[in-house]
């Protein structure tokens, strides 16, 4: 059995783990469980959330297909660069889901979203007599 695999056996039993407590767990160096479980992620057998824990990635539902439906507007709203928009989209879309994988991924575009708003929000200039 490689790493790999035994990450995923690992994580079946014991979900929410970072790389230091997989690789004590199965006794395996630090380095190794972390290049392992970043190709994992890479290949989407396995997500890693805002704290650095490793999940296996669950199965859709139909509570899921709103978080879908929300997330193709938002990401329609952001290719035209209505930022703010987006932003409240993606906060609807991390309220229609409880899986924190997909929660975790709504905060994180939603911060982006504020950012680039913020980045073209209009900013005050002085004119030519000094004021503002």
């Amino acid at each position: 059995m490689n790493t790999e695999q035994m990450i995923l056996a690992y994580l079946k039993n014991y979900a929410g783990l970072t790389a230091a407590e997989l690789a004590k767990g199965m006794k395996a160096n630090v380095r190794t469980v972390r290049e392992a479980a970043k190709r994992l992620v890479a290949m989407g057998e396995v997500y890693l959330d805002t704290k650095f824990r490793y999940f296996l990635i669950e199965e859709a539902t139909s509570i899921d297909a709103e978080y879908a439906r929300l997330s193709k507007l938002a990401m329609a709203l952001q290719a035209r660069n209505c930022w703010s928009r987006a932003a409240t989209v993606w906060l609807n879309a991390m309220d229609a889901t409880a899986k924190p994988r997909f929660r975790d991924q709504a905060v994180a575009r939603r911060r982006m979203c504020m950012q680039k708003a913020k980045a073209l929000r209009p900013k005050p200039s002085a004119d030519a007599w000094g004021g503002i």
